[in-house]
């Protein structure tokens, strides 16, 4: 049910009704329960402990500049509490336990370990930082184009790119999508990020190819871990990596056979002592803790 129960726990099942349980109700197994919740990645939301939003079913908690959000921040179609069985198996079981013994108006908080939550193959790799490239002339479907940049193409129109630099937007016959990269020899870019602040260097342009170095500086460690906490061998990679919360970047592989085509974001994840980076592709919510906030409305 790891599927259906991922799905589920992301919003799919979202309700719109409220139902006016029994306010001593205590929830059990086989209870119909509706909740509000916000989850988060390294600790509750309102922690110490910097947490990152990845979704909630609270407008003003959605709203507020006063969280982080995660980079892949997942915003509900409808902010409204939603409607379980509990025991159902709809749900991380972790998430639907959590509200057993609970009754209306009751909130609680639940950490659900890397290894009950979402799962997925472990694609840490490691990268030096120099020598990435994308091509000057980068083409795409529609399809990659609305994933990366979270919209449909427009014909003739100029975006600012996820490597800080501007494009212009080419729509072909076909349907595919041409970005002409506006990068200039030498210059500098920055990269939005919640947990660090991420630079693009371009070292030269040249045979359609834009070459850059990317550093990253003010990141935020993950409790003292290292790369060795989470990973029993380096790639064959010797440097000493320190963890960090995860920083997304945009990469690009002439070889790649991925969803969003040759382009896509990889998240770092660690630091290495010699300029290198420890980078996964899986998405954020993957093989990491989950902490929930959750607060019943209503028992039946």
């Amino acid at each position: 049910m790891l599927i259906v129960a991922s799905v589920a726990v992301i919003g799919a099942f979202v309700n719109d009704n409220i139902l006016n349980g029994d306010n001593d109700a205590e929830a059990a197994s086989g209870s119909t329960v509706e909740v509000d919740y916000t989850g988060a990645f390294y600790d509750y939301y309102d922690g110490e402990g910097n947490g990152a939003i990845f979704q909630t079913t609270v407008k003003d908690i959605a709203d507020s500049t006063s969280y982080i959000h995660s980079a892949g921040y997942v915003e509900v179609s409808s902010y409204s509490a939603i409607k379980f069985t509990v025991g159902s198996g709809n749900y991380l079981s972790g998430f639907e336990n959590a509200v057993i013994g609970k009754k209306a108006g009751d909130t609680v908080k639940v950490v659900i370990p890397a290894g009950q939550g979402y799962n997925a193959a472990d694609t840490t790799k490691t990268i030096a930082n120099n020598g990435f490239e994308v091509p000057v002339q980068q083409k795409m479907s529609a399809a990659e184009y609305k994933t990366l940049y979270g919209e449909d193409a427009t014909d003739g129109t100029s975006i600012k790119t996820l490597y800080g630099w501007d494009a212009n937007v080419t729509k072909n016959a076909d349907g595919t999508i041409v970005l002409t990269n506006m990068a200039s020899n030498g210059g500098d870019y920055d990269i939005e990020s919640g947990f660090a602040t991420v630079k693009i260097h371009v070292d030269g342009i040249d045979a359609g190819k834009i070459k850059y170095t990317l550093s990253v500086t003010d990141s935020v460690a993950v409790d003292g871990k290292t790369y060795s906490d989470f990973h029993d061998s380096f790639d064959g990679n010797t440097a000493e990596y320190s963890a960090v919360k995860m920083v997304r970047v945009p990469m690009y592989d002439a070889t790649a056979s991925k969803d969003t085509g040759n382009s896509f974001f990889a998240y770092i994840i660690g630091l290495g002592n010699d300029g290198s980076f420890e980078y996964r592709t899986v998405e954020e919510k993957y093989n990491i803790d989950l902490y929930f906030t959750i607060k019943v409305v209503s028992v039946s």
